[in-house]
Formats: C-alpha cells, sequence, structure tokens
C-alpha cells in the first residue's frame, strides 16, 4: 500500500496510480477509501472498463449492491467485450 500511495502523491494526475492504490486498499477491506481513489482516477481521466469494474466491486464490499449492480450494467453497457481479470 505504501508503495502505491507514494506514486499517487508523487503524482496526482495519474490516474493509473490512483486506480492501483484503491485496488490495494479494495483487497484490505477498506472499500470506502478505495471508492475515493477511484474517483480521483476518473478525475485524473481514467475511464476505462478495469475502473468501472474496480467501482462496482467496492461497492458491493461497501454493502451498496443496487448501486454495484448499476455500475456494473454501465459497463456492460460501454465494453461489452471486458472480460474482468483479462482487461
Amino acid at each position: 500500500e505504501v508503495a502505491f500511495r507514494r506514486v499517487a502523491e508523487i503524482e496526482p494526475g495519474n490516474g493509473q496510480a490512483w486506480l492501483n492504490l484503491g485496488g490495494m486498499l479494495r483487497l484490505c477491506g477498506r472499500a470506502e477509501q478505495a471508492l475515493a481513489c477511484y474517483a480521483r482516477a476518473e478525475a485524473a481521466g481514467a475511464s476505462g472498463p478495469e475502473l468501472l469494474d474496480a467501482r462496482a466491486g467496492a461497492l458491493l464490499d461497501a454493502g451498496e449492491p443496487a448501486q454495484a449492480l448499476a455500475q456494473a450494467l454501465q459497463l456492460n453497457r460501454r465494453h461489452p467485450e471486458f472480460v474482468p481479470g483479462y482487461g
């Protein structure tokens, strides 16, 4: 986590850095903090299917199943070819 956080601090405009940090926080069971990182990733220009997929998972982890489903459906509409885990 420390390394991912450091990269995001050094390069706050790097959407991938925020996406990576969010993923690490989610793995640590900190869904709310992961969601905040995903918002920073989006603000920094990240917009691909990986972001939508990560956000859907974090919303589910955070106890927001309706929002998670809405995010997953949006992912499917925008990127029907996306297979989680295969980028």
